[in-house]
């Protein structure tokens, strides 16, 4: 099958993990973030994926490798080869290392194949994830 979409393919046996940066809005309360997740799969089959997010505030002069928070879970069902699925919107996701202004959020995104609701062998491809975060102001002047 001909794939016309950027993805991520994560393993239905293998933890996989990507890291990415999210530089936050000033505006951001630095409270709890949830998120959604936009994926696809390109064998038909069935069962459930289950993802997980977490994250780290970086500060000036932190070290970079430091431990993310605990990962929080979301499960999703696979519904149609080719078809893009859309997750439910996960639990609260605290980010550890106490987030600032300025700080850089290091994500730590991946597939929980260990899960008891990951239940799908094939692959997953990840396409994208949307962030939910409150506000503190209108804008960031």
């Amino acid at each position: 099958m001909f794939q016309d979409y950027q993805h991520i393919a994560f393993d239905g046996a293998a933890g996989e993990v990507i890291h990415a940066w999210w530089n936050p809005p000033k505006r951001w309360n630095r409270g709890t973030i949830t998120y959604q997740v936009y994926w696809s799969g390109i064998v038909a089959g069935a069962g459930g994926v289950v993802w997980q997010l977490s994250g780290r505030a970086v500060s000036d002069d932190d070290t970079i490798a430091s431990a993310t928070g605990t990962a929080v879970d979301v499960t999703d069902t696979f519904i149609v080869a080719d078809d893009l699925h859309i997750s439910p919107v996960s639990a609260a996701v605290t980010i550890a290392g106490t987030p600032a202004a300025n700080d850089m959020v290091r994500l730590q995104f991946q597939r929980n194949p260990s899960a008891a609701g990951d239940t799908r062998t094939q692959d997953a491809n990840f396409i994208g994830l949307k962030l939910f975060v409150t506000m503190t102001a209108n804008n960031d002047a």
